[in-house]
């Protein structure tokens, strides 16, 4: 029997067309070495809960949804919340959050990323670039897949402080930045210090984007918004970003960014 890969899509206001897009990607780039069961979390009013149940996939698709649901507009807490919801909800070997607007370029990539992990590596996942004022060199919620007993297993909360803080000479390898930096505690901030104090390690990959250096860019082309993020120098999964306000199917830049991902399968996988 195949072991199974639990992943946890939490999906807001305008995300339904973007989780139908990520469901392709990934049953166009999985191994076919291990089962697939969709978490769609909703937490949300006025998500089109029947959409996304109708989208075609061969693989299980179950939801966790909030009895009371919310109606004003998503934040970083909400956000926060529901990937908790999600996460208490899995119970299989291997889980994995993921936003609604990314999808995987790299054929494989659950094989690839799941040998990386070991009793003392349990999590990997999308690293925060050295643009934005957040943790780095640990996973984030972007992307991030585990083991999970191992993880639930430290406590963590996906849930932000929300908050500015300070890095100092006692807390900047937790964090991955420099003294005297400021950083956000937004969602998933909690990740580096629950794997610090279990002693666990995460694997980041990098996030790659014109804005911070063109020269490292394989996937994206010219006039491009979102990142790519890397492992071994190789594009594993791509991130639009703002989707909340990008249509998917009128916003210029989700449209560019769907051409590029089409076209890059196409030609890789």
């Amino acid at each position: 029997m195949k072991e199974k890969i639990q992943i946890g899509i939490p999906c807001g206001q305008n995300s339904e067309y973007y989780v139908k897009f990520l469901i392709s990607s990934i049953e166009k780039t999985v191994s076919g070495k291990y089962d697939i069961e969709f978490i769609f979390g909703i937490n949300q009013a006025g998500v089109d809960r029947n959409f996304i149940k109708n989208i075609p996939t061969k693989f299980t698709k179950k939801f966790a949804q909030y009895e009371n649901l919310q109606k004003s507009a998503p934040s970083s807490l909400s956000h926060g919340k529901l990937l908790d919801f999600i996460f208490a909800k899995m119970d299989s070997k291997y889980g994995m959050v993921i936003d609604s607007d990314t999808s995987f370029i790299y054929k494989g990539w659950d094989e690839k990323l799941i040998s990386l992990l070991d009793e003392e590596t349990i999590i990997i996942g999308t690293e925060y670039g050295a643009d934005q004022n957040k943790f780095m060199k640990n996973p984030n919620c972007i992307m991030s897949l585990f083991l999970v007993d191992e993880l639930k297993n430290t406590g963590l909360t996906w849930e932000p402080k929300f908050c500015y803080l300070d890095i100092t000479e006692e807390n900047y390898k937790i964090y991955g930045r420099s003294i005297g930096d400021r950083i956000f505690l937004d969602a998933s901030s909690e990740v580096p210090v629950h794997l610090h104090a279990a002693n666990k390690m995460g694997i980041a990959m990098p996030l790659i984007s014109p804005r911070i250096d063109v020269t490292k860019v394989k996937f994206m082309i010219e006039g491009m918004r979102g990142e790519e993020y890397h492992l071994d120098g190789v594009p594993i999964i791509t991130h639009l970003g703002r989707s909340l306000t990008r249509d998917f199917k009128r916003n210029v830049d989700a449209i560019n960014w769907q051409n590029r991902v089409v076209q890059w399968l196409d030609k890789n996988i």
